[in-house]
């Protein structure tokens, strides 16, 4: 993602992750397995990269924020895919919020 004036713009389509464990041959060896999960792992940490987020969260589901990515720059996304869930004591966070497409939003 990138900042231009006051857009947060996806510099990539998408990121897609099927569940490529389900593949894995569970006959491997426990070195066969280390290896898959090294090569998985290390491309989602690539593609993180690739849009700037250094961390994430999913702890606020039950709040109606099933994730929340941080930036490099300090700022988050969220995906809030029903922002009636946000409560309404929460109006401050939610005036903070901008959307930048459907159900993802961005703070400074």
């Amino acid at each position: 993602m990138e900042l231009n004036k006051d857009k947060l713009m996806w510099v990539r389509d998408s990121i897609e992750y099927k569940s490529e464990i389900n593949n894995w041959d569970k006959s491997a060896d426990s070195s066969s397995r280390k290896k898959q999960i090294l090569s998985f792992t290390t491309k989602l940490k690539n593609d993180l990269q690739a849009f700037n987020v250094t961390g994430f969260r999913t702890n606020f589901a039950e709040l109606g924020e099933p994730l929340q990515l941080y930036l490099d720059d300090g700022k988050t996304v969220s995906y809030i895919p029903d922002m009636e869930k946000i409560s309404s004591a929460d109006s401050l966070y939610r005036k903070s919020l901008k959307k930048i497409d459907k159900d993802w939003y961005y703070i400074d």
